[in-house]
């Protein structure tokens, strides 16, 4: 019987909006738009911090936030270059075993 609230509380977190999808909902993507979030869960408000941190949501005074889309872009940027990065390490160690 354990099980059902485990479950049901994994599909409700999984349904959950993501921060960057609140912010631009809100149209909360420009200093002068920046929005309050008071009603964030508990895994938002550790997401919201760690893109604080990372300059990707701007904190302004009274705690208002906006998403910072040309760093949310950079981000995408640099995940990207090291995804194909891994890649071609990976076919590289691939054609090597072939090779061998």
């Amino acid at each position: 019987m354990a099980f059902i609230p485990i479950a049901g509380a994994h599909t409700s977190a999984k349904q959950q909006k993501s921060v960057i999808d609140l912010l631009r909902e809100r149209r909360a993507v420009q200093r002068a738009a920046a929005q309050p979030m008071p009603q964030l869960s508990a895994s938002q408000r550790r997401r919201m911090g760690h893109l604080v941190d990372r300059d990707i949501v701007r904190l302004v005074a009274g705690n208002r936030y906006y998403l910072d889309e040309e760093a949310l872009g950079e981000l995408h940027s640099r995940q990207r270059a090291l995804t194909f990065s891994v890649v071609v390490i990976a076919a590289g160690v691939a054609a090597a075993f072939v090779l061998i």
